[in-house]
């Protein structure tokens, strides 16, 4: 027999211990050798998590698998090569190494909150690839239009790159990716619209885009393309910040499995369509901080699932639609920041799921509605910066679940009602016209700001049971008597009860606060106590 040479010998054993292992033998050599590669590209050494890579025996085997090749907790069958790659916080450093082509069958990779930059190899890529999810990396460069091959991929997710990534144009190749459900390419760089390719996703679920903005600032605009509107599996578009200009396409209306629709902080401009009353799964309708203008439609009524809810900081005017008492689910509604008149629609007590009504900064008239007590899950109501008169109803002091009450710069006149029934914790009204004297108030007080008003009386001592207390301020009244020494906590940044008529002694006690005014009490006994942290003085 013919001597055979070094080289060969190796090349033999090589093989035939590659044959004799495939029964119980998962990855072959070259997966192996591509993970070492992987493994030493990314400062394998130092991860948090490294168990048993590199040890000797197969990376997939049962006991002694390689971290990161399966579901922690629940390892998968290893069937006969790797199909799971998932490093996530885990100290991962360095360039990715262009290994994937060796991994033909590899469905799932997840890589995040790590420092791995460079390019993404265009390998990743591969038919059998259900799942890429790229988060909190430093990749850049242009995203591959290999993505194309990837015709089993369901999720792709590159988002929240906190340094580079991905520029250029979203590749068109997308377009193959029929099986496409989830599709997040958030805070990237690209710098051209979505391509139209994306409107043939038949199966695509998840749309998330705030890209444009990128980290070297905006260089173009773009609008909603109308293609959109032929994806009707979508269930959610989120395209905050994607700096969108034009109006919103009546055409959106055909979504009707649409739930969630974020639009905001564009440059949107026109009316919202009154078709999109049509969208009855709608849960979430956030277009805050555009141009947006005109009346709300009262056809949107018709969100009978609606939850959350933003129009703020736009340029709508005309009333608040009655009809909107229809919206029965929703727990948050957000109209502040525009020009809306009239009073407040008594219909409203329909909202019994309604948790946030802010309705700051409009042009709001009228008196507070009694009705609106039937706001039985109400715990929000920011009302500042309106036209409304009257006086506070009775019944505000019995909502059980009201936990912030805003007023302030209003013609808000009256007595306060006690709130002892209620789970208040913040009472802010400021400029108004407030008359009589302080309320009773539960103990889970830790925000009260009733300055410049008209309040008379004392401070009652019960004051004293809060807590919780971090800003007390009701200077610009015309209270009298002595402060209670137990109403000042350690917990507290602010104490004023500056410009009243109060009198006593002040002590040691005023040192608890952070920082304190009683300045314009002329009656005070002074000098001010030996610490820091008061503004003004007697």
């Amino acid at each position: 027999m013919a001597r055979l040479g070094k080289m060969q010998v190796v090349g033999m054993v090589g093989v035939l211990l590659l044959l004799l292992g495939r029964g119980g033998q998962c990855t072959s050599e070259a997966e192996r050798a591509a993970l070492m590669a992987f493994y030493g590209a990314l400062d394998g050494p130092n991860w948090k998590q490294n168990d048993n890579w590199g040890n000797e025996g197969d990376p997939c085997q049962s006991g002694a698998q390689w971290f990161g090749l399966f579901e922690a907790g629940s390892p998968r069958p290893c069937e006969e090569s790797v199909q799971r790659l998932s490093m996530v916080d885990n100290d991962l450093k360095g360039t990715l190494p262009d290994v994937f082509s060796v991994f033909a069958d590899l469905q799932e990779v997840y890589l995040g909150n790590d420092r791995i930059d460079g390019t993404l190899p265009s390998s990743i890529f591969s038919p059998n690839l259900t799942t890429l999810s790229l988060v909190e990396l430093q990749l850049t460069g242009r995203f591959p239009s290999s993505v194309g091959t990837a015709t089993s991929l369901e999720v792709l997710v590159v988002n929240n790159f906190k340094v580079g990534g991905f520029t250029g144009k979203f590749p068109a190749e997308i377009g193959n990716c029929r099986e496409l459900r989830r599709l997040d390419i958030m805070e990237n760089d690209f710098r051209a619209p979505l391509p139209e390719e994306l409107g043939s996703l038949t199966k695509l679920q998840t749309l998330s885009t705030d890209y444009g903005f990128g980290y070297g600032g905006p260089l173009w605009r773009w609008s909603i393309p109308e293609w959109m509107c032929n994806i009707t599996s979508l269930e959610s578009i989120n395209m905050r910040i994607s700096i969108l200009y034009g109006t919103i396409p009546t055409c959106l209306s055909y979504l009707t499995n649409l739930r969630s629709l974020d639009l905001g902080i564009n440059s949107l401009s026109g009316s919202i369509p009154s078709e999109l009353g049509a969208l009855t799964k709608l849960t979430t309708f956030i277009v805050t901080g555009n141009a947006l203008e005109g009346q709300l439609p009262g056809s949107l009524s018709g969100w009978n699932s609606i939850r959350d809810l933003d129009i703020s900081q736009n340029k709508f005017f005309g009333t608040l639609p009655p009809e909107w008492s229809g919206m029965q689910k929703a727990e948050s509604m957000f109209l502040n920041g525009n020009t809306l008149e009239g009073k407040l629609p008594s219909e409203w007590s329909a909202l019994t799921s309604l948790i946030r009504l802010v309705l700051l900064g409009n042009r709001l008239s009228g008196s507070l509605p009694s009705s609106w007590c039937s706001m039985t899950s109400v715990a929000t109501l920011q009302l500042e910066k309106n036209n409304l008169t009257g006086t506070i109803p009775a019944c505000y002091g019995q909502i059980a679940t009201l936990r912030y009450l805003a007023l302030s710069d209003n013609d808000i006149s009256g007595t306060l009602p006690d709130f002892v029934d209620t789970a208040l914790d913040e009472l802010i009204i400021i400029n108004a016209h407030l008359e009589g004297t302080l309320p009773n108030l539960p103990s889970t007080m830790e925000y009260l700001t009733l300055r410049s008003n008209h309040l008379a009386g004392t401070i009652p001592d019960s004051y004293s049971k809060f807590q919780n207390l971090l800003w007390f301020s009701l200077g610009e009244n015309d209270l009298t008597g002595s402060i209670p020494p137990g109403v000042v906590k350690e917990s507290m940044s602010w104490f004023s009860v500056a410009y009243n008529n109060l009198t006593g002694e002040l002590g040691e006690w005023l040192c608890r606060a952070r920082s304190f005014n009683v300045t314009g009490n002329p009656y005070l006994d002074c000098p001010l106590p030996s610490c820091c942290g008061f503004v003004g003085g007697c």
